[in-house]
């Protein structure tokens, strides 16, 4: 039955805006560091997410000078105030962000891109040399000129669903469902995402000079490889290697990383334990063709692929916003957290990837 308790007597409306999100997050299973003093002190009373609404309704309720209220009434107002949002949208967002993160292996192929807004940004072409000359003692440094080629233009796609948490969630302490939801909402955002970025790929795009980004002029794409076998394997690394940087020398980039299909997965494991190789990562992608797959650099030693987002997100593509809906029926009273995901791929340059085909 709900009631007040002596949890709601006891703590106050900032025990609940400075440590509820703490509290919550903690809940739903999301990692947490440096909590808040105040939220120990809850978790140890398990404080629910009625009695937090409780909390925070009192003060709006004698706001408003409607007196004689049931606890039930007192939590639809508590539910709907800009705290209680708040909590739960930080709450909330933590467990997107790190469930987000958990499910996207792809992000360790391109490079972060963050731009200021919806607007197309171009992206520079990273194609180009310069390097460094031989001095004397007592030589002047000389200047290098870097002429750099047109970028591709590329904009952020946006995605969004809204988490709503009911007046029915709140009195029944449901921040298992909660959590459920919001960890399924993250996880298919970087499902969408591993999917674009693969047919990006798959899609040979075409770069700022207008020619396409695999070719085997370029030294990026090599016919006639069926499948990842230890011999293919080494064909791959070599072409990786030998791979001509824009000023004519030898890129000769180790590879990190295998993009296979399915099918390909328990062979290429099989060549990399053949051959010996360690420290190179295998994702499996259904979205490429089981005629292709890709040999990767570290895009932190050289970068192909950028992963545009919008900047004010951070280092994701994901961002967590309040929202709520205050009818005159507690029962259909509800707080709601908008789960967007903002994100687009730019190619930057053809040294460090090698697309391998039958």
């Amino acid at each position: 039955m709900l009631e007040a308790t002596a949890n709601t007597r006891d703590f106050t409306v900032s025990d609940i805006r400075d440590a509820g999100a703490d509290l919550f997050a903690k809940a739903m299973g999301a990692r947490t560091t440096n909590s808040h003093p105040v939220a120990e002190q809850l978790r140890n009373r398990e404080l629910s997410l009625a009695e937090a609404a409780y909390i925070l309704g009192e003060p709006e309720v004698k706001r408003r000078g409607a007196s004689g209220k049931t606890a039930g009434q007192v939590v639809g107002f508590g539910l709907t105030t800009d705290d209680f949002g708040s909590v739960m949208e930080a709450a909330v967002g933590r467990v997107v962000s790190q469930a987000y993160l958990a499910a996207s292996e792809h992000r360790n192929l391109v490079l972060p891109w963050p731009v200021p807004n919806y607007q197309p940004a171009q992206v520079a072409t990273i194609d180009v040399d310069a390097d460094t000359g031989e001095i004397g003692e007592l030589e002047e440094i000389p200047s290098v000129q870097v002429s750099v080629p047109p970028g591709h233009t590329g904009s952020v796609e946006s995605y969004a669903a809204n988490l709503i948490v009911s007046y029915k969630l709140v009195v029944n302490d449901q921040l298992d469902v909660i959590a459920t939801t919001a960890r399924a909402i993250a996880v298919s955002a970087a499902r969408r995402e591993a999917r674009r970025l693969y047919e990006f790929l798959e899609g040979n795009p075409t770069m700022g000079d207008g020619a396409a980004m695999f070719s085997s002029g370029a030294g990026n794409l090599v016919t006639g490889v069926s499948g990842v076998t230890a011999a293919n394997l080494g064909t791959a690394m070599a072409a990786l290697r030998n791979q001509k940087t824009p000023g004519d020398q030898y890129a000769n980039h180790r590879v990190q990383t295998l993009i296979v299909p399915p099918a390909e997965e328990q062979p290429t494991y099989q060549a990399l334990r053949e051959t010996g190789i360690e420290g190179v990562s295998v994702i499996a992608a259904p979205w490429v063709a089981s005629s292709n797959w890709y040999a990767m650099a570290a895009p932190e030693v050289a970068p192909t692929v950028a992963m545009m987002y919008l900047a004010p997100r951070g280092d994701t593509a994901m961002r967590t916003v309040r929202t709520y809906r205050r009818p005159g029926d507690r029962l259909n009273r509800r707080t709601g957290v908008e789960i967007a995901h903002d994100f687009g791929f730019a190619p930057v340059s053809r040294v460090g990837i090698v697309k391998l085909t039958n």
